[in-house]
């Protein structure tokens, strides 16, 4: 659906003058969004039916283009009176080198699209430009696509609902490749417990596990994934509502694959791999039902969708499946988790609780827990942990996020128990910004944030923070891993 941006639109004005923290200052980059779809808040009782104004919940970066920030924004709002949601995605581009004033450059977005259901996240494509995977809370994931031709719908897969999808709001979405030789697809969470890997455009999930506690689905409340080598598995990192948090591998082997019983006819090679999921003992009685069905349909052969269409019990034709490791790491809820970029054997988690916690895979242990500083002397507690995101350039740097606003740097090359820096939000009196989330550009240094209330800042991290790191500076080496 076409965006009319004229009416229900705020332009976010940031100050024009330079913000700076600390000696190792962040430094706020001066910008100017249109956010569509936003309205100031001291026009909501202007709207039809007092409909708040939607608000930020995700931002994503691309890093396709080495020159230029791409990043959207996912939008939602629901009225809980009547449950009509609203949802868009809004994506700009923007050249910070282009020798252009700021006016010039600070616009509204390139493309975005109004949808009917409320957007909880987004992720970019790691290799195409313009194309994002959304989540919302009716449990629908969606594919993204702006360089569709013009006036044909930019939402170009949408999944499906039935006993093998989500039934409750997608907490997280991610690209993902089961196997190194697989083309990009997408994983999701839910808060209904269910981990998807879905097949091509959507149509069907090729693997689907559901986390559960004496027969009780866990929520699912963040997950990241670490993508397959030719010498590992893939594995889905996932934190849950209860403070724990589980990492699954996925992958398929050859050994696997040799276990699929005879079949008559002509299987996809997809529709094999869901049958390398399940049960030996069930394996046979799904294939002689999925055939019959086939065959009723008088189709000349099998794919995933007729193994769904043979309405194989959920529990046979995905099982449950171990986690490689689990553990508590969290007193409340875990709120978000990321994997090193240049480790991917170390992974962090934040929680509700307001600790941090460095997790190793290969030990089975969590190395290194700290708790974010309190953010004023009159409040001594520290803040729940909003975002987490790893530096893309220097492997020791992650940024934490708190729910009131304040973002601190910590290099662990610098020190283990300090930030190395910390930008608070400027605000207004009995003003209230609580960041939605964090992605770090293609840019050196450039950090992202996005702001519930609809403002999208931009900081830059000082050149110590995200130049490489030496021998010496290793994130292993600084741990004692190595």
């Amino acid at each position: 659906l076409a965006l009319n941006l004229i009416n229900n639109r705020a332009t976010m004005r940031h100050n024009s003058k330079t913000t700076k923290s600390t000696a190792l200052g962040i430094t706020k980059v001066d910008l100017n969004f249109e956010v569509p779809l936003i309205s100031p808040a001291e026009k909501i009782t202007d709207r039809k039916n007092n409909e708040a104004p939607l608000k930020i919940n995700d931002i994503d970066c691309n890093t396709v283009s080495p020159t230029v920030i791409s990043f959207a924004i996912a939008l939602g709002y629901t009225n809980s009176s009547n449950n009509i949601s609203r949802g868009g995605v809004a994506q700009w581009d923007l050249d910070l080198d282009a020798e252009t004033s700021s006016e010039s450059r600070n616009k509204s977005p390139i493309h975005d699209v109004e949808l009917t259901s409320h957007l909880n996240c987004i992720a970019a494509h790691p290799e195409q430009i313009s194309v994002w995977s959304v989540g919302s809370t009716y449990g629908e994931v969606m594919i993204v696509d702006f360089t569709v031709e013009e006036g044909k719908d930019p939402v170009v897969a949408c999944s499906k609902m039935s006993q093998y999808t989500h039934i409750r709001p997608i907490a997280s979405v991610e690209w993902f490749r089961p196997d190194v030789d697989s083309e990009w697809t997408i994983c999701s969470v839910g808060r209904d417990g269910r981990i998807i890997v879905w097949g091509s455009s959507l149509n069907y999930p090729m693997r689907c596990i559901t986390m559960s506690q004496n027969d009780v689905a866990i929520i699912v409340t963040a997950m990241t994934v670490k993508q397959p080598t030719r010498l590992s598995f893939g594995n889905i990192v996932v934190g849950s509502a209860g403070g724990s948090v589980s990492v699954y591998e996925i992958g398929y082997s050859k050994k696997t694959e040799a276990m699929v019983p005879a079949c008559e006819m002509k299987w996809s090679a997809n529709a094999l791999k869901m049958l390398c999921h399940m049960q030996r003992e069930h394996r046979e009685d799904a294939v002689k039902k999925i055939e019959q069905r086939v065959k009723h349909k008088k189709r000349k052969g099998v794919d995933c969708l007729a193994v769904l269409d043979a309405k194989v019990a959920f529990e046979e034709l995905f099982p449950s499946l171990a986690p490689k490791l689990t553990d508590r790491l969290h007193a409340g809820e875990v709120t978000c988790v990321a994997v090193n970029p240049f480790c991917p054997n170390v992974f962090l988690t934040g929680g509700s609780d307001g600790a941090v916690k460095l997790y190793v895979k290969s030990l089975n242990c969590c190395i290194l827990c700290f708790n974010l500083p309190p953010t004023s002397a009159k409040n001594s507690l520290s803040l729940p942990v909003i975002d987490a995101t790893f530096s893309p350039t220097r492997e020791t740097v992650v940024v934490l996020a708190t729910k009131n606003g304040t973002i601190f740097v910590w290099d662990f090359s610098r020190s283990i128990d300090f930030p190395s820096s910390q930008y608070t939000t400027p605000m207004k009196e009995h003003e209230r910004k609580e960041i939605a989330s964090l992605s770090f550009c293609n840019k050196d240094g450039f950090l992202a944030v996005a702001y519930h209330s609809g403002d999208v800042n931009f900081l830059r991290l000082p050149d110590v923070m995200h130049r490489p790191c030496t021998s010496n500076e290793k994130l292993e080496i600084i741990l004692g891993l190595k």
